[in-house]
């Protein structure tokens, strides 16, 4: 009989909804237990593993969430769009978008004493740039969030900019003006609007997957957190984010 996560497995293979936990007290790490066994399963039909994310990582959606840390997942490598991408509102069930800074690995980020930093973070990114955060909510609730964990927090993918960027040691994330347009109308426009600082977040993947044995490699990329509410999307459309100095990514859904 096929166990829970593998079960989470095909149905993220497939599209098929959402699947909760039976046990809706199980608590978070009961969700990466099945996350960790999933991953593999999804990444052997999907073309490996090309990614990470974060999410929740703003104290006050941690607060609404009832968590105490932000959350992670992966990101399946035919699931990335490298630059510009026109998708099918057909292939999602509930599609979404979020605009965020990610990062590209120039290494490995293997175990260290002490955990990483965002020093040591900054030591291990080839360069910071924009991207595109592909959701599909699968017709499921976020009001648990073990099992919000188990499916692998909705991610469907993530469209980045492959040619523009900040090496860390340039990012003042603070200073940034991130803009997003739907269809020409701007949805989003805000200084500052990263939820945390990035290498903090690509800090915080690490140990957390380091924790659970898993090794981010070098060439991944990393979402660090979304700078505007999960957009839910019903309709075709065109979407462009740029953050100047950074990079502009768009695409559009037919």
């Amino acid at each position: 009989m096929a166990t829970y996560a593998q079960m989470v497995a095909q149905d993220l293979v497939e599209g098929r909804p959402f699947r909760p936990m039976e046990d809706q007290g199980a608590p978070i790490e009961a969700g990466y237990a099945a996350q960790f066994e999933m991953a593999p399963i999804v990444a052997a039909a999907k073309g490996g593993i090309g990614g990470r994310k974060i999410g929740w990582n703003l104290p006050a959606l941690m607060e609404k969430m009832g968590v105490k840390a932000p959350i992670v997942g992966h990101v399946f490598a035919d699931d990335i769009c490298r630059g510009d991408a026109n998708l099918k509102l057909a292939d999602f069930r509930n599609f979404m978008m979020e605009p965020e800074i990610c990062a590209i690995l120039a290494v490995d980020l293997a175990p260290r004493a002490g955990g990483w930093t965002r020093e040591s973070a900054a030591e291990a990114v080839a360069r910071f740039t924009v991207a595109f955060e592909l959701l599909d909510r699968r017709d499921g609730s976020p009001a648990h969030p073990a099992s919000v964990v188990a499916n692998n927090i909705f991610n469907a993918g993530l469209c980045y900019d492959v040619e523009n960027g900040l090496r860390p040691e340039a990012l003042d994330p603070a200073a940034l003006r991130t803009v997003v347009e739907h269809d020409g109308e701007v949805i989003l426009d805000a200084k500052g609007a990263a939820p945390q600082h990035p290498l903090d977040a690509v800090a915080f993947m690490a140990n957390l997957f380091n924790a659970h044995g898993v090794t981010p490699k070098a060439g991944e990329v990393l979402l660090c957190g979304s700078h505007m509410p999960l957009h839910p999307v019903d309709h075709p459309g065109r979407f462009t984010m740029r953050i100047e100095g950074l990079g502009e990514v768009c695409f559009k859904l037919g």
